[in-house]
C-alpha cells in the first residue's frame, strides 16, 4: 500500500490514504485494491501481488461503493500506465529489501500517518457487527482495534470493515 501511495504522490502529487490491509483511497473514495498471496513450495517462499488501479475509468454502474480514478482526481494530468508500473515496481523492490532487513516496524510510523481507518469507528461481521474503534497498525502490521474497552490485534486480511458514519 505504501509503495502505491508513495509512487503516485511522487509521479502525480496524489496524496492518498491506505485502508488496512489492501485498499487505497482519495478523499473517501477507493481507487486501488491490492491482493497478496503467499506460497511456500520446496522451502521457497513466493509472493504474488495483484494491484488494480483505476487510472482512466470515468463511470461504472457495477461498483457498490464510492470510488474514483486517477483521471477523475485530476482531469488535467496525463497519466501514463507504463510510468506508473515502472515506478511502482522499483518502489516495491526497494520496500521489499527494507522489509527483509527491518520488518514492518520500519514502515509503521509512515503507514499510520496515512492510515485511512485510524481513529474511525467501524463494524465487522467478524466481531458480530460490534463497533470497533481503529487505533493504529502495530509494528508487525496488525490492525489494533478497541471493542468494548478491550484491545484486539487483527492480523488477517480476510476481514471486511464498514465505516460508521
Amino acid at each position: 500500500g505504501l509503495a502505491v501511495r508513495d509512487s503516485l504522490l511522487e509521479l502525480y502529487g496524489i496524496d492518498s490514504k491506505i485502508k488496512w490491509p489492501n485498499d487505497i483511497f482519495f478523499e473517501n473514495k477507493k481507487f486501488c485494491g491490492i491482493l497478496i498471496e503467499t506460497k511456500c513450495e520446496n522451502n521457497l517462499h513466493k509472493i504474488i501481488i495483484g494491484i488494480g488501479i483505476n487510472v482512466f475509468m470515468l463511470s461504472n454502474d457495477q461498483i457498490d461503493q464510492d470510488w474514483t480514478s486517477l483521471k477523475l482526481i485530476d482531469e488535467e494530468k496525463k497519466f501514463d500506465r507504463n510510468l506508473i508500473i515502472g515506478k511502482l515496481t522499483s518502489r516495491i523492490l526497494d520496500y521489499s529489501k527494507a522489509f527483509k532487513i527491518y520488518g514492518f516496524a520500519h514502515f509503521q510510523k509512515k503507514f499510520n500517518l496515512y492510515n485511512y481507518l485510524k481513529n474511525k469507528t467501524v463494524t465487522s461481521e467478524n466481531f458480530e457487527k460490534k463497533d470497533c474503534k481503529v487505533i493504529e497498525v502495530d509494528s508487525e502490521g496488525r490492525l489494533k482495534v478497541q471493542i468494548n474497552k478491550e484491545t484486539k490485534l487483527i492480523s488477517s486480511g480476510e476481514l471486511s470493515f464498514k465505516i460508521k458514519e
